[in-house]
C-alpha cells in the first residue's frame, strides 16, 4: 500500500496529465476566443497565463502540498519529502515519456495510417482507370463513337489528376501545422520544477 501511495498514484496521475493538459488547453483557448482580445500579443499573453496557471495546479498540486503544507511530526515530514521526491521523479520520467509518445510517436503512427489509406485509395482509383481503359479499347475496335471519345477524355483527365495526387506535396499538406507553444509551456514547467522543488529535494 505504501509503495502504491508513493509511486502508484503519482504514476497514474502522470499518465493522465496529457489528457488533463489537452482539456485545459482547449478550455483556455475557448475562454481566450470568448474574451476577444484586440491584439495578437495580448491574446498570446493571456493564453500563456491561463495555460500556465492550469498546468501549475495539475502538475504541482500534490508536490506542493507535500512540500509546504504537509506538517506534523517528524515522520510525517520525512514521508512528505519522500513523496515529493517520488512525485517529481515520476513526473519527470513517466509523465514526460508518455507525453513524448503522444506528441511524437502517436502522430507518426497516425501519419502512417493516413498514408496507407491514401495509397490504398490511389491503388483503387488506378485499378478503376485501367479497367475503364480496357473497356474503351474494346469499344474503340468497333469504331470511335462520340460516347467513346467522351469516356476516353474523362479517363485521360482522371489519370492526369491521379499522377498529380501521387506527388509528396499532398502528404506534406496532410500534416498539421507546427506550433511552438506546447514546447514553450513545457520548458516553463520544467523550470518551475527546478525553481520550486530543488530546495525541498
Amino acid at each position: 500500500v505504501f509503495l502504491f501511495l508513493l509511486a502508484g498514484m503519482p504514476g497514474i496521475l502522470g499518465l493522465c496529465l496529457p489528457l488533463v493538459n489537452f482539456i485545459l488547453m482547449r478550455l483556455s483557448v475557448l475562454l481566450n476566443n470568448f474574451e476577444n482580445y484586440r491584439t495578437v500579443s495580448e491574446y498570446r499573453s493571456q493564453l500563456i497565463i491561463k495555460v500556465f496557471s492550469s498546468r501549475f495546479v495539475s502538475h504541482f498540486a500534490v508536490a506542493y502540498y507535500y512540500s509546504f503544507v504537509s506538517i506534523g511530526n517528524e515522520t510525517a515530514i520525512q514521508n512528505g519529502f519522500l513523496r515529493v521526491a517520488a512525485a517529481v521523479l515520476i513526473y519527470s520520467t513517466v509523465a514526460r515519456w508518455w507525453e513524448n509518445f503522444l506528441h511524437v510517436a502517436f502522430p507518426i503512427l497516425i501519419e502512417k495510417i493516413r498514408r496507407r489509406n491514401f495509397n490504398a485509395k490511389l491503388s483503387d482509383e488506378l485499378r478503376e482507370i485501367e479497367l475503364e481503359e480496357e473497356a474503351i479499347a474494346r469499344l474503340s475496335d468497333s469504331g470511335m463513337s462520340e460516347e467513346v471519345k467522351k469516356r476516353q477524355i474523362a479517363v485521360v483527365n482522371r489519370r492526369l489528376l491521379l499522377d498529380q495526387a501521387q506527388d509528396d506535396t499532398w502528404l506534406e499538406l496532410m500534416r498539421p501545422a507546427h506550433d511552438s507553444f506546447p514546447e514553450y509551456i513545457q520548458a516553463v514547467i520544467q523550470f518551475t520544477f527546478v525553481s520550486c522543488f530543488s530546495v525541498v529535494l
